[in-house]
């Protein structure tokens, strides 16, 4: 099997992880998991059953913040590892601005690296806006092969570059596991996940919810679930407590199945968005969306059909979304449910995932051998 070595930061590694399932019988994987010092690393049961399979897997540390000078010599350090092992090509991530993949092209080239880009713009509303906007600027430059991980970002790539080598492969689903926990009641049950950005707009989403239930005095409930660092700005939006489940704080990956069997509806009303790994996780678990018209979205939801399209970060439509399914609940959702899990398992089969990635990686490895 063809050598390969693979670099994952562990913000990655819940997209990683379910390809490398399946790629770690078909190459010789030398798999460089990168995190700080002392964190303790999610999907261990998953990591130790691809090491049983022959995978030579390292835990990578650096330092605490990524941009701390002496990761400059643990970059390097990494990258030595990887040099020395004769891996055909390196597999890695937009990731670590700024020291990171500068480093990686100085000792591995362009020709040699496949680099996977997760947004190709960065969301106006991220953290450190400017310094990532340029340093995207910077990857979608430096090197020959690239991968996204959906039409949308494939698009943006395509127009931003020339002559480049793109794969488009769209993410495995995310599934961690089943859940015994189900619904208390009949109450329709709308659900935001992952940490709370100010791109995502869940100001919109608390508003909305509001005015709903004030139109149409029917009961539901919002659960809110994630990490914020500046909470208090939210919760002084909130009028009417009993509407909300608040869970505001860091989410483990076994409470996540938990979150999705209790919920009914995915809410995403974010202002921008290159692409979203939570969505794949709803699609997994057949809960409609209802998210903004962005490419990101569009290309998963067909509206009123498998979810709702609103306008960005508009109250107004999210509102009127929100009293559409209070009314028409029972009569509406499970055809939509039925919908999106036939798109589900047509869309997005591993087998046909990894054929893709096979393709892309051999056909690099094969132009090397024979250049």
């Amino acid at each position: 099997m063809e050598r390969i070595a693979w670099v994952t930061p562990e913000y990655f590694l819940d997209t990683d992880i379910y390809i490398m399932e399946q790629l770690c019988v078909l190459y010789h994987i030398d798999w460089y998991i990168i995190t700080v010092k002392d964190n303790i690393i999610d999907y261990r049961d998953k990591i130790k059953s691809i090491k049983s399979k022959g995978t030579d897997i390292t835990i990578f540390r650096i330092h605490q913040k990524g941009m701390h000078p002496g990761n400059i010599l643990r970059f390097n350090q990494l990258l030595s590892n990887i040099k020395r092992k004769k891996n055909k090509l390196l597999y890695t991530s937009l990731s670590y601005p700024a020291y990171y993949l500068p480093i990686v092209k100085i000792r591995m080239g362009i020709n040699n690296v496949v680099l996977a880009i997760h947004n190709v713009h960065v969301p106006k509303g991220g953290s450190h806006y400017l310094r990532n906007k340029y340093y995207n600027q910077f990857a979608i430059h430096a090197f020959q092969n690239y991968q996204t991980f959906s039409r949308s970002q494939y698009n943006v790539l395509r127009e931003e570059t020339v002559n480049k080598n793109i794969l488009y492969a769209p993410f495995i689903l995310k599934d961690f596991g089943k859940s015994d926990k189900t619904k208390p009641d009949e109450k329709v049950v709308l659900m935001n996940f992952g940490n709370i950005r100010d791109y995502k707009r869940i100001d919109i989403l608390i508003e909305a919810a509001q005015e709903a239930y004030e139109e149409t005095n029917i009961d539901f409930k919002v659960i809110i679930a994630g990490a914020c660092d500046d909470w208090q700005r939210y919760e002084k939006l909130i009028r009417i407590p009993k509407l909300f489940d608040l869970r505001i704080r860091r989410i483990d990956n076994s409470e996540i199945s938990d979150i999705f069997a209790e919920s009914d509806y995915f809410v995403t009303p974010y202002q921008d968005i290159a692409q979203s790994g939570s969505a794949i996780i709803a699609i997994n678990y057949g809960k409609p969306i209802i998210a903004s018209r962005l490419p990101a979205f569009e290309e998963y939801i067909q509206d009123c059909e498998t979810g709702y399209l609103i306008n960005p970060a508009n109250k107004d439509d999210l509102r009127e979304v929100i009293e559409h399914i209070l009314h028409n609940y029972v009569n509406e959702y499970s055809n939509m449910v039925e919908k999106l899990k036939n798109y589900r398992d047509t869309e997005f089969s591993t087998k046909v995932i990894t054929q893709k990635y096979k393709d892309f990686l051999d056909e690099i490895i094969g132009r090397r051998k024979y250049a």
